[in-house]
């Protein structure tokens, strides 16, 4: 699983590029820490800060192959299990949170849109933001910062994708640096 690369840096006021904060970058990783313990042998492949659509770069995205009990839990309503590709957005702040999904999300309108078969939202330990989470699109689930892993609160809606969504993300993967 490659976890490794560039770090995109926000745009902030006056064009000046942001780093995210630690904590931001602490949930990314554990994101896709939490996603591998969920995949066969198969296992994944994934990154952080990948562009998969115009104006839309993803903070963890991972293509995997889910073990038998989990590709139950959340593909039990679907007719065949898609290929899976899961998306994560790290929220380390409220703020965040609703400048992402609140109800004035602006420019990440992108965001109420699904761009893979599995969304989360990560946010840390200290979240207790539950009015909050009314707001963000029902397909997003919700993972939360619990001892040294991750809990899932909410689970995700599984919203397929065409096989040509797929190969391409599969490309933004494999090609990005």
């Amino acid at each position: 699983m490659s976890r490794q690369r560039r770090r995109l840096g926000r745009v902030g006021p006056e064009g000046m590029h942001l780093m995210p904060s630690e904590l931001h970058v602490a949930l990314q990783n554990k994101a896709l820490a939490w996603l591998a313990n969920k995949v066969t042998g198969r296992g994944l492949r994934g990154g952080l800060e990948i562009p998969i659509a115009p104006g839309y770069i993803v903070d963890a995205l991972a293509v995997c192959d889910f073990q038998y009990q989990f590709e139950q839990r959340y593909y039990s309503e679907l007719a065949a299990p898609p290929p899976s590709v899961c998306v994560f957005e790290a929220k380390a702040t409220l703020a965040d949170f609703q400048s992402t999904f609140g109800e004035h999300a602006g420019s990440h309108q992108n965001r109420h849109v699904p761009v893979g078969t599995l969304h989360w939202i990560v946010v840390p330990r200290s979240a207790n933001w539950r009015n909050s989470f009314d707001n963000r699109p029902k397909f997003w689930g919700i993972l939360q910062e619990r001892g040294s892993g991750l809990t899932e609160l909410y689970r995700p809606l599984a919203m397929p994708i065409s096989d040509a969504e797929y190969y391409s993300i599969c490309a933004s993967i494999l090609w990005y640096q």
